[in-house]
Order: structure tokens, then sequence, then C-alpha cells
């Protein structure tokens, strides 16, 4: 029985990153298809139980096909969902890509944490007002525009900088 349930769960559970964005969302998509995979192995293994063994090995193999096909159509014709910059807010990171085709900041990870900076927040707060300070504080829009260069605008981003503090930001410099 373990292998009617397991196997199928092995396969489908690695796709849950093409159905959501990161988090919980991913994660409860991935326990889903999990669960609807074991119940189809369970039904297999049901069925064939009172089958002979050449019939369960039978089922076994199709089952085994079955999902192996799955993943290499879903992974072949689906993308990843993009992850949001940090910085400047637009979901146009794929998995293991370091820099944001928007504003070109590479990521926080542990290249940037031995940097000069103390702290994710410094990093974000200075990254975020290299890129919104080029401009003048009454032309920049955090939220707009919501597309651009084919790249979404995450809803759930927020700038950690303030109108306020890129206006102090261009009467310093």
């Amino acid at each position: 029985m373990a292998l009617f349930v397991g196997i199928p769960i092995g396969f489908v559970f690695p796709l849950s990153e093409f159905i959501g964005r990161p988090g919980v969302t991913q994660t409860l998509g991935g326990a889903l298809l999990g669960g609807i995979a074991a119940g189809l192995g369970m039904g297999l293994y049901y069925y064939g139980k009172p089958k002979s063994k050449r019939t369960r090995i039978f089922l076994l193999s199709v089952l085994i096909l079955t999902f192996l096909t799955i993943m290499v159509v879903v992974t072949k014709n689906l993308s990843p969902q993009p992850i949001a910059c940090e910085v400047c807010g637009y979901q146009s990171l794929q998995k293991g890509v370091e820099d944001c085709d928007i504003c070109s900041n590479a990521m926080w990870g542990e290249s940037i944490l031995h940097q000069s900076y103390s702290s994710k927040e410094e990093w974000l707060f200075e990254e975020q007002m290299l890129h919104f300070g080029e401009y003048d504080s009454n032309r920049v829009k955090f939220y707009e525009p919501r597309e651009l260069e084919g790249f979404k605008k995450d809803p759930d981003w927020k700038p950690s900088i303030t109108l306020a503090q890129i206006h102090s930001y261009h009467n310093d410099n």
C-alpha cells in the first residue's frame, strides 16, 4: 500500500510551485494535490488487492507512468509562479534568479548579509531609497504602474520608505 500512496504524493507535491505564490498557498496546494494523488493511489490499491500479483504490478506501473507523464507535461508547459522583488514590488523573479529584471537589485541573502548592512531592514531601506530616490518625490508612485515590462506589481507588497523620506533625501543631496 505504501507504494500506491507514496509514489503519487512524491510526484505531485513538487508541482505545488506552479499553482500559487510562495508560502501558505503553495503548501496548501501541495497538500491538496498530495491528498488527491494519495486517494487515487489508495483506490487503485484496494481495487487491485484481491487481484493477482501480476495485476497489482501492472496497476502500480500504470500509476507511476501516469504521474510521471503528468509531471513532465506540467513542468514543460508551465512556469513557476514569479516571486516579488522586495525592493520594487514587481513579480519579476523566478526561483534561483538573484537579480530583479526591473530594478536590477540583488535579492536579500547570505551574500548581502556579509556586506555593509547590519540587518535586512537596513538593506531594504537603502535599496528602496536608491531605487525610488532617483525621482522627485512628487513623481514617485509606489504602486503604479500596475504592470511594467510584462511584470505585475505584487498586491501584498508595501514599501519600507515614505514619500517624506524621499523628499528629505532630495533636500539633503
